[in-house]
């Protein structure tokens, strides 16, 4: 294993990866804002209220989006891995930048989209219908808190297991 080739493609498979998720986002929230009040502090959704259809229809083609980005991109990153590692891939190679990369991307959505867009910036396009002004919109606690739930941080937990996803897809393509 060459480890700054492997670092150097996992960042670079992580900026890819990060823009499919940015664009994911942004494009669903420009079609219909109300397609993540999901992941809203409560206060929000209730005085949002219930999704409207088409927070519903963009909310479910966004969700099969990020399905594909997570479980098919890792099937080209890996072949794309192997052919930059001369033919030379093993399950190690692939855990190590699945693991990079669902650690990338939990850090990018914490720290970019829920604390300096969500919480800080607040684009006039992420304010909810009837909610501008809602405190909530600044508790930056309940973005760590959904982060890392108690007593088990599942979305914590998810990190090693892509690593292994990524490590299988790995031995897969070799």
């Amino acid at each position: 294993m060459q480890w700054a080739e492997l670092f150097s493609f996992a960042l670079a498979y992580s900026g890819v990866f990060l823009i499919g998720f940015a664009f994911i986002l942004g494009m669903g929230v420009l079609v219909s804002p109300g397609a993540m009040s999901q992941d809203y502090p409560p206060a929000i959704r209730e005085r949002y209220g219930p999704k409207t259809q088409r927070d519903r229809m963009v909310s479910a083609v966004m969700s099969v989006l990020t399905t594909l980005l997570v479980f098919g991109s890792p099937m080209f990153a890996m072949a794309a891995l192997r052919d930059s590692l001369d033919g030379t891939i093993g399950f190690l190679d692939g855990f190590v930048v699945g693991i990079f990369v669902l650690l990338a991307l939990n850090i990018f959505d914490l720290l970019i989209v829920d604390w300096l867009v969500f919480c800080t910036i607040q684009p006039n396009r992420l304010v909810l219908p009837g909610t501008r002004g809602m405190s909530e919109y600044r508790d930056y606690s309940f973005h760590w808190k959904v982060l890392v739930p108690r007593p088990i941080p599942w979305p914590l937990l998810l990190i090693p297991a892509f690593g292994v996803y990524c490590g299988v897809i790995a031995l897969i393509v070799r």
